[in-house]
């Protein structure tokens, strides 16, 4: 395959999210849509459009040799065999968040990576908006001092209660597994790693299995406090959600614009808001130039692992009131405990 050629995506599962690439990519120079995998044939055949195949199973599209890499936005539970089964036939994988349900999980996704000399990727839009990287580029910079408290908030009321989303068996959990996800990765993109995190539900509305607001209390490496607020019961009606103070200045990233001001001086506007489609986009092509070109992508594995075992920590904190540590994950570390529980 030439480094210039559009490198040939399929997408497994076209509810909202890979409907979304699709319609993302369809402009992309980079990648392109070669085929498409749902239960829903009718869904399917609409997301695919006049050029993409549609496939009855993910194995039979893993099979085709139509695609050099695939999308998988399936629900959470079936991350992991559907990946796993792809990397195995040869298809480098850009996985939707959550990543998978847990730890252990996610392990055996990255082992089988590593065993089949592939790329798998947890899908991280965020890290593709410009104004996140350009408030990334500030931090670093020095222009507000040391990161001394960092607040996130997605909140908006959404009905879950008839999607797979409130479904603790096939979800993982609520809110905080699905927004909290992005809210954490965030956070370890603008200011490092979290070492512990403390965590707690909030009421739920329509909803029994799982939370539909929570918050989370997390220090990192250089402690720095983070405060994440997210919910799907209630609206946040913030301009910025995200908030970065230092003890020289605050950084505000919003949904239409973003800004920052130093000491007491004026604020001064950077970016261009946030696009859903762009950030997918850029997603795409960024783990398409890591296929073809070899090119490291903005998230690393050892992201992915962090980002699963953050919340996972988080949900640990619920259950006992307590601050959870977060483990260092690295690539090598992790394949390791892989290895030896292998053999045991």
């Amino acid at each position: 395959m030439s480094a210039t050629a559009p490198m040939r995506m399929g997408i497994i599962g076209t509810g909202n999210i890979g409907a979304a690439y699709a319609q993302a990519i369809d402009s992309s120079d980079v990648v392109t849509l070669t085929a498409v995998c749902d239960l829903d044939a009718d869904r399917a055949k609409n997301v695919a459009g006049t050029d993409a195949v549609v496939f009855d199973s993910y194995e039979e599209l893993a099979a085709s040799g139509l695609c050099d890499a695939v999308i998988v936005s399936t629900p959470p539970v079936t991350h992991e065999s559907v990946a796993i089964a792809c990397l195995k036939s040869g298809l480098d994988v850009l996985c939707e968040k959550p990543f998978t349900l847990g730890e252990e999980s996610a392990l055996r996704m990255c082992n089988a990576a590593s065993t089949e000399g592939r790329i798998l990727a947890m899908a991280s839009k965020f890290r593709y908006v410009p104004d996140i990287a350009l408030a990334r580029e500030l931090i670093r910079s020095g222009a507000i001092g040391d990161p001394t408290v960092v607040d996130v908030t997605f909140a908006s009321p959404v009905d879950m209660t008839e999607r797979w989303n409130s479904v603790v068996e096939i979800s993982g959990g609520g809110v905080l597994i699905d927004n909290g996800t992005h809210a954490v990765d965030v956070v370890r993109y603008l200011v490092g790693p979290i070492k512990r995190v403390s965590a707690m539900r909030g009421r739920t509305f329509g909803i029994d299995d799982v939370e539909d607001t929570a918050m989370i209390l997390a220090e990192t490496g250089c402690q720095t406090i983070a405060n994440i607020q997210v919910s799907w019961a209630v609206a946040a009606h913030n301009e910025s959600y995200v908030v970065v103070r230092g003890k020289g200045g605050t950084i505000r990233i919003g949904w239409a614009e973003s800004k920052y001001r130093q000491g007491d001086g004026g604020w001064k506007s950077f970016g261009t808001g946030y696009s859903k489609m762009e950030a997918l986009r850029a997603n795409a092509e960024d783990f398409a130039r890591c296929v073809q070109q070899r090119e490291p992508m903005r998230i690393s594995t050892d992201d992915v692992l962090a980002s699963v075992s953050v919340i996972e920590g988080a949900y640990r904190a619920i259950s006992t009131g307590q601050w959870i540590e977060i483990e260092s994950n690295s690539v090598s570390a992790s394949m390791g405990k892989v290895a030896a529980s292998s053999r045991v």
